[in-house]
């Protein structure tokens, strides 16, 4: 096997051993064993000094001339393939953790190291790439039936908002285009706009067939002061009206009962809502002791005592108001806007009055 042989100039010395040769050139087998008489010449270590007049940062891999990646190049997912060409720049790792080669340039080798990064943050919130902190997410929603509003949320980053979600909630039927919270209530049956009631006043929808009875079922419609009101042609005994009332709130937080009536305003506008009918209406006001005193009149809803109206025989009590200790219930005159008892069995139309849900 040939020594592996090199020739240094070791400015003007000449190893010990080869005295004879003055010209300064050395050839020294370092297979032999032979030592360099170079006080800038270390054996422990891979680099030189001041070699032939230029600089290496490192021996590793050098070719003197072709250019070539021992290592290999990083891969955009963290990993490394080997043998393929590089020349000049070291490449860098973005995330992960890879080791990049050694790349040689023919007279400088640099050997290229990656670093172990991590880019990452916390992955809560994230979508599709996207982070952000969990106070600067936002709710959005399925939109199945593609009119504006959803209806499952979900939270994400505002500039990461998925495809078929909006940032409009509140959709009580995703699978009906014409039921959404900016519908307009129209006479169906159902709750076009989300507000928990059902056929309740809108400017399209003022009278509704709602109570089921063989005659009179109409209904007309009003609001008053965010209220709604339903004032009903049909004939029921005051103990029933509150049962049918009930049913026109069709989601948690609605709630519809027999009319309860808490001040002079609204004891105008449901006189007048009996006006269109032309009937006295049943409210739902009882005695629930008898003997005709004030403390024993409570509304059907709540069982709340009088407020407005807690002196009785006087306005809005007719004259000698209540007057009979059998006549538990109450009823609203619609031409003088009075109360006056009657009893549980009289048959009367009624009202309702409905609140949606917040």
């Amino acid at each position: 096997m040939l020594s592996a042989m090199v020739v240094l100039w070791v400015e003007g010395r000449t190893p010990r051993g080869w005295a004879g040769l003055s010209s300064g050139l050395a050839l020294c087998s370092l297979l032999s064993g032979c030592i360099l008489d170079n006080p800038k010449f270390d054996l422990d270590s891979t680099t030189f000094g001041t070699v032939g007049g230029s600089t290496s940062d490192a021996v590793t891999g050098s070719t003197g001339g072709e250019t070539e990646a021992t290592g290999g190049t990083e891969s955009a997912s963290g990993t490394t393939t080997s043998g393929e060409p590089t020349s000049g720049e070291p490449t860098s790792s973005t995330t992960g953790t890879s080791t990049a080669g050694t790349i040689t340039d023919g007279t400088t080798t640099t050997t290229a190291t990656s670093t172990t990064g991590d880019d990452t943050t916390d992955s809560q919130g994230t979508t599709g790439g996207m982070f952000c902190e969990p106070m600067d997410q936002i709710d959005v929603f399925f939109d199945g039936d593609m009119d504006g509003y959803g209806g499952e949320p979900k939270k994400v980053c505002p500039e990461e908002i998925p495809e078929g979600y909006v940032e409009q909630g509140g959709d009580c039927n995703d699978g009906a285009p014409n039921v959404n919270p900016g519908a307009t209530e129209i006479c169906d049956g159902a709750d076009n706009d989300c507000n928990g009631l059902k056929d309740e006043y809108s400017a399209s929808n003022q009278e509704c067939d709602l109570v089921e009875a063989i005659l009179d079922k109409e209904c007309y419609l009003s609001a008053y002061e965010g209220h709604f009101y339903y004032t009903c042609k049909a004939k029921r005994i005051p103990p029933d009206a509150n049962g049918i009332c009930s049913g026109f709130a069709v989601a948690d937080g609605a709630r519809s009962y027999h009319v309860k009536i808490e001040s002079e305003g609204e004891n105008q506008a449901v006189t007048d809502f009996a006006a269109v009918l032309g009937a006295n209406v049943s409210i739902g006001l009882r005695d629930t002791v008898g003997l005709n005193l004030g403390k024993d009149h409570k509304w059907v809803e709540g069982n709340a005592s009088l407020t407005y109206g807690s002196t009785l025989e006087q306005p809005p009590w007719a004259p000698n108001q209540p007057d009979l200790l059998i006549e538990f219930w109450t009823q609203l005159s619609y031409q003088s806007g009075l109360w006056g008892d009657i009893g549980g069995l009289e048959l009367r139309s009624f009202v309702c009055e409905a609140e949606p849900k917040p």
